[in-house]
Protein backbone atom coordinates (compact mmCIF):
# COMPACT_ATOMS: atom_id res chain seq x y z
CA UNK A 1 0.00 0.00 0.00
CA UNK A 2 1.43 3.54 -0.76
CA UNK A 3 0.31 6.02 1.53
CA UNK A 4 -0.32 9.57 1.33
CA UNK A 5 -1.78 11.79 4.08
CA UNK A 6 -1.49 15.33 3.48
CA UNK A 7 -3.97 18.24 4.69
CA UNK A 8 -4.25 19.82 1.17
CA UNK A 9 -6.14 16.49 0.54
CA UNK A 10 -10.10 17.38 1.05
CA UNK A 11 -11.26 13.47 0.94
CA UNK A 12 -9.94 10.13 2.02
CA UNK A 13 -9.59 7.44 -0.68
CA UNK A 14 -8.47 3.83 -1.40
CA UNK A 15 -7.77 3.06 -5.31
CA UNK A 16 -6.05 -0.56 -6.56
CA UNK A 17 -3.23 0.36 -8.26
CA UNK A 18 -3.26 -3.17 -10.09
CA UNK A 19 -2.07 -3.48 -12.55
CA UNK A 20 0.45 -1.30 -11.88
CA UNK A 21 1.80 1.46 -14.68
CA UNK A 22 4.78 1.80 -16.32
CA UNK A 23 5.34 4.99 -14.67
CA UNK A 24 4.51 3.45 -11.16
CA UNK A 25 6.72 0.91 -11.96
CA UNK A 26 9.99 3.45 -12.66
CA UNK A 27 8.73 5.53 -9.46
CA UNK A 28 8.92 2.20 -7.38
CA UNK A 29 12.65 1.37 -8.56
CA UNK A 30 13.43 4.78 -7.53
CA UNK A 31 12.18 5.07 -4.22
CA UNK A 32 12.91 1.87 -2.72
CA UNK A 33 16.67 2.52 -4.71
CA UNK A 34 16.79 5.90 -2.46
CA UNK A 35 15.73 3.45 1.16
CA UNK A 36 18.24 1.21 0.09
CA UNK A 37 21.38 3.89 -0.31
CA UNK A 38 19.64 5.96 3.06
CA UNK A 39 18.33 9.15 3.64
CA UNK A 40 20.65 12.31 4.24
CA UNK A 41 20.83 13.83 7.56
CA UNK A 42 21.24 17.40 7.44
CA UNK A 43 24.66 17.89 9.14
CA UNK A 44 25.72 21.52 8.50
CA UNK A 45 27.08 23.24 5.06
CA UNK A 46 28.41 25.72 3.86
CA UNK A 47 26.29 29.53 3.70
CA UNK A 48 23.98 27.47 6.24
CA UNK A 49 22.72 25.42 3.61
CA UNK A 50 21.93 21.77 5.05
CA UNK A 51 23.70 18.87 3.73
CA UNK A 52 24.24 15.57 4.54
CA UNK A 53 25.87 12.48 2.76
CA UNK A 54 24.77 9.80 0.63
CA UNK A 55 26.49 6.56 0.25
CA UNK A 56 26.70 4.78 -2.66
CA UNK A 57 25.11 1.20 -1.57
CA UNK A 58 23.37 0.68 -4.61
CA UNK A 59 24.49 -2.42 -7.05
CA UNK A 60 23.38 -4.42 -10.23
CA UNK A 61 22.09 -7.56 -7.70
CA UNK A 62 19.89 -4.98 -5.65
CA UNK A 63 18.70 -3.08 -9.08
CA UNK A 64 17.94 -7.19 -9.98
CA UNK A 65 15.89 -7.53 -6.43
CA UNK A 66 14.03 -4.43 -6.79
CA UNK A 67 13.08 -5.53 -10.36
CA UNK A 68 11.44 -8.86 -8.61
CA UNK A 69 10.12 -7.07 -5.96
CA UNK A 70 8.19 -4.77 -7.94
CA UNK A 71 7.32 -7.82 -10.27
CA UNK A 72 5.79 -9.34 -6.80
CA UNK A 73 4.24 -6.38 -6.08
CA UNK A 74 2.63 -6.11 -9.60
CA UNK A 75 0.84 -9.75 -9.26
CA UNK A 76 -0.41 -8.98 -5.66
CA UNK A 77 -3.04 -6.34 -4.55
CA UNK A 78 -1.31 -2.94 -4.78
CA UNK A 79 -3.33 -0.28 -3.31
CA UNK A 80 -2.94 3.71 -2.70
CA UNK A 81 -4.43 5.51 0.44
CA UNK A 82 -5.21 8.89 0.39
CA UNK A 83 -6.04 10.94 3.54
CA UNK A 84 -6.02 14.63 4.73
CA UNK A 85 -4.86 13.32 7.79
CA UNK A 86 -3.80 10.34 10.23
CA UNK A 87 -7.12 9.64 11.90
CA UNK A 88 -8.91 9.32 8.65
CA UNK A 89 -5.64 7.56 7.43
CA UNK A 90 -6.70 4.68 10.04
CA UNK A 91 -10.28 5.08 10.02
CA UNK A 92 -10.34 3.95 6.10
CA UNK A 93 -7.62 1.14 6.79
CA UNK A 94 -9.94 -0.37 10.08
CA UNK A 95 -13.11 -0.03 7.46
CA UNK A 96 -10.96 -1.77 4.52
CA UNK A 97 -10.21 -4.63 7.32
CA UNK A 98 -13.82 -4.84 8.32
CA UNK A 99 -15.21 -5.09 4.84
CA UNK A 100 -12.47 -8.37 4.14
Amino acid sequence: MRLVVHPALRTAALTAAVPLAVNEKLRLHELLARYISGVPTPVSGVGAVPYGPVWALDTPALARWRSHLIGRLAGSRFDYLTAPDPETAADLLAEEADAR
